[in-house]
């Protein structure tokens, strides 16, 4: 949220809840006690390998400027013995950044808003895909607070720094999806930004939703759209299902995975990419196995060493009596195995 030049941003860094049967029904009358947070080398290894927080955060902290000849001894100290209590029910972090300007801080709410939107347009429900998609998430937050530094003041210093370190902690989770791990005791947890996520995503089910009814009795674009979702080893023959059958597999993609049913829609590649596809289904082309090399069937010349040299190759005004060569090897071959 921005008031003036300020971006302001809480988060709250809380104990995790035991999960024990025990802890469950005896809840009410077992004392909510604090647990400390301290560090690990990994943590302390990255927070003093990066500047910003060196130039920026911690003089205010330990109240000592990096001229000082002390200035490294007194990192250490404080990183070593860093600790904080933390309850069950939280301790609430300012994060709060104070810009020159107005315009320049609602700048970069729109650049952490981007970032945020844009891992929840890629929230797949394949678990180690989603890890992977928030993983380059923190990456990007991290490059982007550094940036943050260099243009605004931090309001509390003191609790930008317990989040920095809690951040790169591996006893915190950094979302509540990871609370389940049994080496995780703390986890981080922003409100605004779970509903800014689920808002995100409602609305990227929905633009996915509208857009496959739109597509959905055009049965040549619900085909070309699976060639490019379905992959090879998944052993689904789109060629051979049914109208009704492919309409039902896109439905179930579209729920699944919708950022990548919208990806689709919207490649203006998506046509030749089918068509290479049904070329290697009906044996015309080949990929080599156990790599990404796409040769023409029976003679192995190479039409390309990836998918966007063999769209290359499609495009090129030179290569169309290959092309033509291809197109008519479909034909028959369509007929052949009855394919629609």
């Amino acid at each position: 949220m921005i008031k003036g030049n300020k971006l302001i941003r809480t988060i709250k860094l809380r104990s995790k809840v035991p999960t024990s049967g025990y802890y469950q029904k005896n809840a009410k009358f077992i004392e909510i006690k604090q647990r400390p947070l301290g560090t690990t080398i990994a943590a302390i290894n990255k927070i003093k390998a990066n500047p910003k927080l060196l130039e920026h955060v911690l003089p205010k902290v330990i109240g000592i400027q990096p001229t000082d000849s002390r200035y490294g001894q007194h990192v250490d100290n404080y990183l070593d013995g860093f600790s904080v209590r933390v309850s069950q029910a939280g301790k609430e972090l300012n994060l709060s950044l104070v810009f020159k300007t107005a315009d320049l801080a609602k700048s970069y709410e729109e650049k952490i808003i981007k970032i945020a939107t844009t891992y929840a347009n890629n929230v797949s429900k394949n678990p180690t895909q989603e890890r992977e998609y928030f993983k380059l998430r923190q990456e990007e937050e991290e490059i982007l607070e550094d940036q943050m530094l260099d243009v605004a003041l931090v309001e509390n210093p003191e609790h930008y720094l317990i989040w920095r370190i809690a951040r790169v902690n591996k006893f915190v989770a950094n979302r509540t999806a990871d609370l389940h791990y049994k080496h995780i005791s703390f986890v981080l947890e922003d409100e605004s930004e779970t509903k800014r996520i689920e808002e995100a995503r409602f609305k990227l089910v929905s633009d996915a939703l509208q857009k496959y009814f739109e597509i959905a009795s055009n049965k040549d674009k619900v085909q070309n759209v699976l060639r490019v979702l379905v992959k090879a080893d998944e052993g689904i023959s789109v060629a051979s299902m049914s109208a009704i059958d492919r309409q039902k597999l896109l439905y179930q993609r579209v729920n699944a995975n919708p950022s990548e049913f919208l990806n689709a829609i919207k490649d203006e590649n998506l046509n030749i990419k089918a068509t290479i596809e049904n070329y290697i289904d009906a044996g015309i082309l080949r990929r080599l196995p156990s790599s990404t090399v796409i040769v023409e069937n029976g003679t192995d010349d190479i039409i390309g060493n990836n998918m966007s040299d063999v769209i290359a190759f499609f495009k090129q005004e030179a290569n169309k009596t290959k092309l033509a060569k291809f197109t008519q090897a479909y034909k028959i071959a369509k007929t052949k195995l009855n394919l629609d």
